[in-house]
């Protein structure tokens, strides 16, 4: 028989009420998924005062299945709770699973083939399935360059997390992290630059035809694919490298926010209105 074990032998997480876009609960969600990664000890995450946890702050907290450990994580929330069905739908907990799905459960991908399969599932199960054929080309075409670019420069030897779901609202999200070196190193590595300042690295990775990628295909867009889809779909980038959070949003409003640590690897969001 397993031997029971305390609480006390737990490293105990407290979730707060809510987890939105905002800046202050991005950084506190990172805080608590260093905590998670430095820990010795199993964890156990209290979710009961929790009750939804958005996007880009899942990404993170699911982040810490990227990395091969021997420690436990449990999680305690009520069953009620949105978060439930959040965990639940995106492969976070595994309970019976209802046959209505609006999203893609957490995947980690090693491959560029294992992405393609991510990306058609997010179409098929989402309003985007509704577009004309000649703009789910141009959609399918677009959304690849995240995880590919992720899977090139990131370095990471734990692959990358993808989400992927959309609202009652008809807003869709999507959510690429690596645990890799992050965009303003490999932007360093590449210019031979090792004193650029993070946002400048920023600057140059979204300048058209920049790029740190060397194959035999014709790259060099960076970015900038991204922003015009973003445009046209009058959606939100956000974007999380270092100790930088770049958000773009409609009509030409692009922030550039430091913020007081640096985070592991890059994480990207996609949020658009279908």
């Amino acid at each position: 028989m397993d031997a029971f074990i305390s609480i006390k032998e737990y490293e105990v997480i407290e979730l707060e009420n809510i987890y939105r876009e905002k800046q202050s609960d991005i950084v506190k969600m990172f805080e608590i998924q260093e905590k998670i990664l430095n820990s010795k000890r199993d964890i156990r995450i209290n979710a009961v005062n929790c009750s939804y946890i958005f996007p880009t702050c899942l990404a993170i907290l699911s982040s810490v299945l990227l990395v091969p450990t021997q420690r436990k994580i449990k999680i305690t929330l009520v069953k009620s709770s949105k978060l439930l069905k959040t965990l639940t739908e995106n492969g976070l907990i595994n309970i019976e699973k209802s046959n209505k799905r609006n999203n893609i459960p957490l995947n980690k991908i090693f491959s560029e083939d294992e992405a393609t399969e991510i990306i058609d599932k997010l179409i098929k199960l989402s309003p985007l399935k509704n577009l004309p054929e000649e703009d789910k080309a141009i959609l399918y075409s677009k959304l690849f360059e995240i995880p590919s670019n992720s899977l090139t420069h990131s370095k990471s030897k734990y692959g990358m997390i993808c989400l992927g779901y959309y609202t009652n609202k008809k807003t869709f999200y999507f959510s690429i992290y690596d645990l890799g070196i992050g965009i303003p190193e490999s932007v360093r590595e590449y210019t031979k630059n090792k004193d650029m300042e993070t946002i400048e690295t920023f600057k140059w990775a979204l300048t058209k035809g920049n790029s740190t990628r060397q194959d035999d295909f014709p790259r060099g867009l960076g970015f900038t694919i991204l922003e015009e889809f973003r445009e046209n779909f009058h959606g939100k980038i956000t974007l999380i490298s270092e100790n930088v959070i770049y958000t773009a949003k409609e009509r030409g409003n692009i922030i550039f926010k430091k913020i007081e640590k640096n985070i592991k690897g890059t994480l990207f969001t996609l949020k658009i209105k279908v």
